[in-house]
């Protein structure tokens, strides 16, 4: 059964050389029908297409590719909301969607791979808008990326529309201990602070996962930190605009949503350090998916 009122990603893929046929639902494999031989009509130049004919919805995106894909090529597809390397092209989004960034004093400097964004200027910040994924109520969720705190800590991540927030990611002030903030996050509408190691200042990786199913899951360096069983009810499902579209930014944030509340952080003090390899995805990763993450391609 297929849920309405939300996006799913559908992919129908054909192997000739297997000759199997299988129908993917949101990156994941439905149904698959063995020694499939279409009916081609050879020698025809041209082969028409028909897209929603007596259907009531919303497609966007559709493409067509001459070769099978890889099931970890489809789960890319389905499930990458973003992607920014913040190499020497740093606003380009290398996921699937093209959700392409804007950024106001920043430095490009080497990075973990390849390039990274340093945030050390004043008001240094880094803004991809548009992430309906992340907007959407019981939706899974996760984030990852690279940090290296550097002269001062502070937020350094942030998920908000003009009207709520969603998720702050900080390091705490004396300490540079990790925290993942989720405001207005528990069916009481309180808060849920949860915290991570002491960081080093040194590059280190962060991700944050949220799932109906587990709740808030944070970690660092691959290793889970911590989590809330209670963080059921995230600021996106409030209801009317708290589920608009969310805009990512990294470094100093300036929007009017209310993302202040974090434990012993000023949440007015820019951080000060490094930032690379940005993953945003529409579902929960597992921990051998986020320390995939961690390893570089091989050369």
């Amino acid at each position: 059964m297929i849920s309405t009122d939300q996006w799913h990603h559908f992919a129908f893929l054909y192997d000739a050389t297997q000759q199997t046929a299988s129908i993917y639902i949101d990156g994941t494999v439905e149904a698959t029908r063995k020694s499939v031989i279409p009916e081609v009509v050879y020698h025809k130049a041209n082969s028409l297409v028909i897209v929603g004919a007596g259907f009531q919805g919303y497609i966007d995106q559709l493409s067509i590719i001459l070769k099978a894909k890889s099931p970890a090529a489809i789960l890319w597809d389905a499930t990458t909301a973003a992607y920014y390397s913040l190499d020497i092209l740093y606003l380009l989004d290398k996921g699937p969607n093209g959700m392409n960034a804007t950024a106001s004093n920043i430095l490009l400097i080497y990075g973990w791979l390849y390039n990274a964004l340093n945030f050390n200027l004043s008001g240094s910040n880094y803004q991809a808008s548009g992430f309906i994924v992340l907007g959407t109520p019981r939706g899974s969720f996760s984030i990852a990326l690279w940090v290296r705190a550097e002269a001062r800590t502070g937020i350094f991540f942030t998920v908000a529309n003009p009207y709520t927030c969603l998720l702050v990611l900080s390091l705490q002030n004396n300490t540079n201990r990790l925290i993942a903030y989720l405001p207005n996050a528990i069916a009481s509408g309180n808060d849920v602070n949860s915290f991570g190691p002491i960081m080093p200042f040194v590059w280190a990786h962060v991700a944050f996962t949220w799932s109906f199913e587990n709740q808030a899951r944070l970690y660092a360096s691959v290793y889970f930190q911590n989590g809330d069983s209670g963080a059921t009810t995230l600021n996106n499902a409030r209801g009317d605009k708290n589920s608009s579209p969310m805009t990512i930014t990294l470094g100093y944030y300036n929007g009017i949503a209310n993302c202040q509340g974090i434990d012993e952080i000023d949440s007015s003090q820019e951080f000060r350090g490094s930032l690379d390899e940005v993953y945003i995805f529409g579902r929960e990763l597992e921990q051998s998916e986020i320390k995939d993450l961690t390893i570089p391609p091989s050369t």
